[in-house]
């Protein structure tokens, strides 16, 4: 039972590479600059504090557990774009096959800068979703939820 407990975990025997990708997708969270590890946390707090002049970042959790995971690549922006503030983001990597893989799984996230607002609401927007964050804020800073991936071939 064990072992096929761990083949389901790993997605199957396959020859060829797969490959998992996410666009624009999972949870965005928007926390302190130097806080980033509180959007990987599958529920994050309730509390966070987000203050008017602080350095903000993006956390983008595509998934909270990937197993099999080799080549990761993922990458986010943020870019204002008039009254909202876009983030684009992106993962993918590579399953390997049963034979190889570990134990244990891997949090899929993109991390990157957010910017820097005075008083007032921000309006963040990924993947169609919108998160209005009115500054001074305390609160959960997130939206979306973490989805599993495409797969495709390598």
């Amino acid at each position: 039972m064990w072992l096929w407990g761990a083949a389901v975990g790993c997605r199957g025997y396959h020859d060829e590479p797969r490959v998992a990708t996410w666009t624009d997708e999972g949870r965005l969270c928007i926390v302190p600059a130097d806080q980033t590890e509180l959007g990987l946390r599958p529920t994050p707090p309730d509390d966070v504090v987000l203050d008017a002049g602080m350095a903000l970042g993006a956390v983008v959790l595509f998934s909270t557990c990937e197993e099999c995971v080799t080549d990761l690549e993922t990458g986010c922006t943020v870019q204002s774009t008039g009254e909202l503030v876009e983030v684009t983001s992106s993962a993918s990597h590579e399953i390997l096959r049963d034979e190889v893989c570990g134990s244990g799984c891997d949090p899929i996230a993109a991390i990157c800068a957010a910017g820097t607002y005075g008083a007032g609401t921000v309006t963040f927007e990924h993947g169609g979703d919108l998160l209005p964050i009115e500054l001074p804020f305390t609160g959960f800073p997130c939206k979306g939820d973490p989805v599993p991936p495409t797969f495709g071939g390598g």
